[in-house]
């Protein structure tokens, strides 16, 4: 008797003797959301070495629009230990859509039964915690469309326990991912999970421009590191080591970008340095130069300056750090200069007001004393008299009357 071979081909059929081929030609078929109104049916051809034949089968009934039907069951990866990150498998769902799928974790005893649901644990992913340790883990998910829903539960994990710490992975300044300067100071933000308490530990390493070959830095065993000039064509990552009784748990940054050699930048602009009462003829003032980057060293010269509503003057001969405020009813303002090898850049501090002659300004901060209740006007509460500095024109002859407000 000679082997015969057989071949299908589905089809779907809107109408009784009215089909067509729709590309399914293996053995079995899974109907979706396309067949629903129409017929099924299959055309089988058998073949041996005499020659072949072809049959059909009878129709099937009217597809009907049904629930999401579960092809391939849901599943759990990652590892049952404190600390860890579980990623659920939504499974394989068919049926006419849309179909939505929704998520709930649940905490079950060791055997994997009497589970209920982890408020609030709703996502594909799920982070173990202290809360878990001594029970397993399943996931529930219900697949939703017009025509109904339907859920299916994973297999439960193993029991969960502690282990080592499971690190994230260590973020460094955010400018870094582009550019580095030397001088720039790289700080990494790190964070664990795991059963605490959880100690961490950094080494900085310096890579080559592609961000390989790394090595370790010397000294550089703090959470942040500052650039020097040698790291120039270079580029630097930290490894931050997780520990905890359990273990340890290593784990790196991405690198920076390849450390150049630049003209300063100003990373905090100048400021102007004195009392929180304000700025006065007479006064000294004192220039913050701010924070820069770029090659090293870098030197800074000082320009005071003027301003009014038109634009801010050069004041003639004021290029020291320190610098007395003269008679004047402007703003005052210093500029800058940064210079290394690279180039030369210019930075403005905030121009603060100046009290001019004749200005009363205050000393001391005013303060409320005595007891003060709720719906009284209590004879105990008064405000201490502010003390007043009066500031004289040249000739020293300028009077100021202050009148007190009158009593309601």
């Amino acid at each position: 008797m000679q082997p015969i071979s057989f071949s299908y081909q589905w089809q779907l059929c809107a109408e009784i003797e009215v089909c067509s081929n729709i590309g399914a030609t293996a053995r079995t078929y899974v109907l979706t959301g396309e067949d629903v109104g129409a017929r099924i049916q299959v055309v089988v051809t058998a073949k041996d070495v005499d020659g072949e034949a072809t049959t059909v089968t009878t129709f099937s009934t009217v597809v009907e629009a049904a629930a999401p039907v579960l092809v391939l069951a849901p599943s759990i990866s990652g590892a049952a230990l404190d600390g860890e990150l579980l990623q659920g498998q939504q499974g394989l769902w068919t049926g006419p859509g849309p179909i939505s799928l929704s998520y709930q974790w649940q905490s079950c005893n060791q055997s994997g039964a009497a589970c209920v649901a982890i408020p609030g644990a709703t996502e594909a992913t799920y982070r173990l915690s202290d809360a878990n340790l001594g029970a397993t883990i399943r996931l529930d998910v219900t697949a939703t469309s017009p025509h109904g829903q339907a859920s299916d539960v994973t297999e439960p994990t193993s029991i969960v326990v502690a282990g080592p710490p499971v690190g994230e992975t260590p973020a460094l300044s955010d400018s870094l991912s582009t550019y580095a300067y030397p001088g720039e100071v790289v700080t990494a933000t790190a964070g664990a999970h795991g059963q605490g308490p959880v100690s961490e530990t950094y080494q900085w390493e310096l890579c080559n421009g592609s961000g390989e070959n790394c090595a370790a830095i010397s000294g550089a065993t703090g959470s942040s590191y500052t650039i020097v000039e040698g790291d120039s064509g270079r580029t630097i990552r930290v490894t931050v080591t997780y520990s905890n009784s359990h273990g340890a748990d290593p784990v790196v940054s991405n690198v920076s970008g390849v450390v150049s050699d630049h003209a300063p930048i100003d990373r905090q602009p100048p400021a102007l340095s004195f009392d929180d009462i304000g700025l006065g003829v007479g006064d000294a003032v004192t220039a913050e130069p701010g924070a820069w980057v770029g090659s090293q060293p870098i030197s800074y010269a000082y320009q005071w300056q003027l301003c009014t509503n038109q634009g801010c003057s050069d004041v003639a001969g004021a290029n020291e750090a320190t610098f007395t405020v003269p008679a004047t009813d402007t703003e005052l303002r210093v500029q800058v200069t940064a210079t290394n090898a690279q180039g030369t850049t210019v930075a403005d501090s905030q121009a603060s007001r100046v009290y001019g002659s004749g200005e009363l300004k205050a000393v001391q901060k005013p303060m409320i004393t005595g007891e003060l209740k709720d719906g009284e006007r209590s004879p105990l509460a008064r405000a201490n008299g502010t003390a007043l500095r009066r500031r004289m024109t040249t000739s020293g002859k300028n009077v100021v009357n202050v009148n007190r407000p009158a009593r309601s």
